[in-house]
């Protein structure tokens, strides 16, 4: 070994601890924007999703269960049936990078099908509100006449504005 080569070497490793300590900073930023991003998206769809325990390589062997809440908490739930509960913002990023790749086309699929929804019942609401506008309008009954059978309706005249007052027919 070369002593000559290590105050280079030492330069060398003090450049990359640098450059781990800069991405390691970048990286919490970006999975503290991507949690509390998920969480708002969640929320949203006011849902839980269900989780395979294995996509959390730090959880105890006997977790049999892991459903992440609206509202960003994972609930674990164990052997005996105890249930623990953990938050959103402490994953790891690793977990973080399993639990995206596992709900993000779930959550796609769902907003998809929402989105479907929201078309038709648009689309149909639409039509409803074109045709309704043609379904003419009953004014008062009239006060002169007091019996049920003589009573007038004013009917609003969708052609001309006009107010036609028509003799209501007995039964």
């Amino acid at each position: 070994m070369d002593l000559d080569n290590l105050p280079g070497l030492v330069r060398a490793l003090q450049q990359e601890i640098l450059d781990v300590m800069e991405l390691s900073e970048t990286e919490k930023a970006y999975a503290a924007q991507i949690k509390e991003t998920l969480k708002r998206v969640i929320s949203s769809l006011g849902r839980s999703f269900r989780l395979d325990p294995s996509l959390f390589r730090k959880l105890p062997r006997n977790v049999t269960d892991v459903v992440l809440s609206p509202q960003g908490i994972f609930c674990l739930t164990y052997n005996d049936n105890s249930i623990s509960t953990r938050s959103l913002e402490n994953l790891s990023t690793e977990s973080l990078l399993m639990v995206l790749e596992r709900l993000l086309p779930e959550i796609e699929q769902e907003i998809t099908d929402r989105h479907r929804k929201l078309i038709i019942r648009v689309a149909v609401l639409e039509r409803i509100s074109n045709e309704i506008k043609n379904v003419p309008t009953i004014g008062p009954i009239s006060a002169k006449h007091s019996g049920p059978q003589q009573a007038e309706l004013a009917i609003d005249d969708q052609t001309s504005g006009l107010t036609k007052a028509r003799p209501r027919h007995p039964d």
